[in-house]
């Protein structure tokens, strides 16, 4: 088979197994339900607060391209994830194709079409993938730029970081892993050229940056590259801080002191980049063992600059995501680097194996792949397009004056609702306290999480104060819509 049907093949099944995750994906994330609300209010001409608003502006924009040939704005937003995704896979293999050999780039591409955790977000209405396109994009392009030192080199690569971080403010971390780079990597350029090459790389990120910095100052009074990423931060550094990342100008943000002189915070940073190893390996357990066998393949042999390039990336942001909250979707960017090498190991075992049973092994490691990606893609069972969430949501918007108020702690039902979402509050008196200040007029939770993050909110439930209206069983479980009286009586 020619090489171009090859990756014809391989694109077609990263297609497809995306498409099949993005069927059984629902319902969506919660983040998703936050740029959906940004993409309807650019639709509709409001421009403040989702371009200097809490998340970064790029993929909302992109669920605005695909809305014309999507059912529904849920599948634009799946239908960008799924896009981008199998364009990173296309990125894995020109990218490999350029650092190493031909077989392996193909090898890393079909190993990216079915990787469980890059499959898993990309059918889902999440930012990630689009994110992890446009960071794999500045990584090839930064090292062809620390490579050949030109100077329109490290300005394209700016220009694909500045994309980046306008999928995900993380991007901006990897602006200081170029400068590094520069400083420290380019030996035989003078001092004063590298500054040029630091500024250079920047030009691009600083003029997106600073006026997005400056409209979101005119609408909080607040200095931040994202409010979303500095919440993330103080997730890594406080045990209980869900106080201060749904509310950031409560008391417990305005008195917060980042923890840098303390031992134990640093201390907890070693505990979370073990941790993130654990993640890693949860990802994706054959692509980490044929990584481990990719390594050892290499018998000795010195690493090219090429790789070392690639291994200092991996390492720059294990260590940097160490001392914030430690999250399964901060590994998403970095997994296509693993691929290479995993790329090696499967390689390796497939020469051991013989040219006969060479194709064999191939496949039997694509099954299994298979088996895990799709196994990890669900999430409560296997269900097409639709979940209690949903059905909840639509049985209340048929059942209610439109644009209802929910309190819950996800939005889901809300969101298929036609209504606003309130943020849960902490005990049973915020909340009604909640309902009565904001108008509220449900409060909907799913009992078993309910029990298990707020316990004493649910035993205190009374009839005085709210009456059960619809029950949606999920098997065991079930979503639980109460509605407010509004007569109750507010003690405090």
């Amino acid at each position: 088979m020619k090489r171009s049907k090859r990756i014809f093949c391989i694109l077609v099944l990263a297609l497809l197994v995306r498409l099949l995750i993005a069927g059984f994906t629902c319902p969506i994330s919660g983040d998703g339900i936050t740029y959906i609300g940004f993409a309807r209010s650019l639709m509709e001409g409001e421009y403040a607060i989702p371009f200097f608003g809490y998340r970064c502006i790029l993929y909302p924009l992109m669920i605005i391209f695909f809305s014309p040939v999507s059912p529904d704005i849920v599948a634009a937003g799946q239908a960008a994830s799924v896009t981008m995704g199998v364009m990173t896979v296309l990125l894995v293999y020109l990218f490999g194709r350029r650092l190493f050999d031909e077989r392996v780039a193909e090898t890393a591409a079909l190993l990216g079409a079915v990787q469980p955790y890059m499959c898993r977000y990309s059918g889902d209405v999440l930012t990630e993938t689009t994110y992890t396109f446009f960071f794999f994009l500045a990584a090839f392009l930064g090292l062809g730029a620390v490579k050949r030192g030109r100077v329109r080199d490290f300005l394209l690569a700016g220009f694909a970081v500045a994309i980046a971080y306008f999928a995900k403010p993380e991007g901006l971390a990897f602006l200081v892993f170029l400068w590094l780079w520069i400083l420290a990597g380019l030996k035989n350029a003078r001092f004063g050229r590298r500054l040029l090459l630091v500024g250079v790389s920047s030009l691009f990120v600083g003029l997106l940056l600073v006026p997005q910095m400056y409209g979101y100052y005119r609408l909080t009074g607040r200095v931040t590259v994202s409010e979303k990423f500095a919440g993330s931060v103080r997730l890594g550094q406080v045990e209980d801080a869900e106080e201060m990342f749904y509310d950031p100008e409560g008391a417990s943000s305005r008195d917060y002191t980042p923890p840098f002189f303390q031992v134990s915070y640093y201390a907890h940073a070693v505990v979370t980049f073990f941790e993130l190893f654990v993640k890693l390996l949860e990802s994706g357990p054959v692509i980490v063992a044929l990584f481990a066998i990719g390594l050892l393949f290499r018998r000795g042999r010195s690493f090219s600059r090429e790789e070392r390039y690639i291994a200092s990336l991996l390492v720059f942001f294990f260590v940097g995501f160490s001392f914030i909250r430690p999250s399964k979707r901060f590994l998403i960017p970095l997994l296509p680097f693993f691929l290479y090498w995993s790329a090696m190991g499967l390689n390796a075992i497939s020469d051991a194996a013989g040219r006969r049973w060479r194709g064999a092994v191939s496949a039997a490691v694509l099954v299994l792949m298979l088996v895990v990606t799709f196994r990890q893609a669900r999430r409560v069972d296997y269900r097409w397009r639709w979940s209690p969430e949903e059905r909840a949501g639509l049985w209340l918007k048929e059942n209610s004056p439109p644009g209802p108020r929910v309190i819950s702690r996800k939005g889901w039902v809300a969101f298929y609702a036609g209504g606003e979402r309130l943020n849960l509050p902490l005990t049973y008196d915020e909340l009604l306290m909640s309902s009565s200040e904001n108008g509220a007029d449900y409060f909907v939770f799913r009992e078993s999480r309910l029990k298990r993050k707020r316990p004493e909110m649910i035993d205190r439930i009374s009839p005085a104060d709210m009456e059960i209206i619809h029950t949606e069983r999920d098997g065991e479980d079930s979503i639980l819509i109460y509605k407010f009286r509004k007569d109750q009586v507010i003690f405090l």
